[in-house]
């Protein structure tokens, strides 16, 4: 399974349970368990991110809330 279609299957289910927060940096890495995970602009992010993650990517404004 290449890693895009990995990413899809780990986060199709819980971008309808999502954390409210949507990326808009072009692309941003995150760990969401054991796994890290890539995001594009546009992207909902899942529950799961590291606190501190979440904190330092929505000061650099690289995610923020859904409207």
């Amino acid at each position: 399974m290449s890693a895009a279609a990995a990413k899809k299957a780990a986060a199709a289910p819980k971008a309808e349970k999502g954390s409210g927060l949507v990326v808009t940096a072009p692309l941003i890495s995150v760990q969401v368990g054991e796994q890290v995970l890539q995001f594009r602009a546009g992207d909902v992010l899942p529950k799961g991110i590291d606190d501190d993650s979440l904190e330092h990517l929505t000061k650099r404004g690289f995610i923020a809330e859904r409207e």
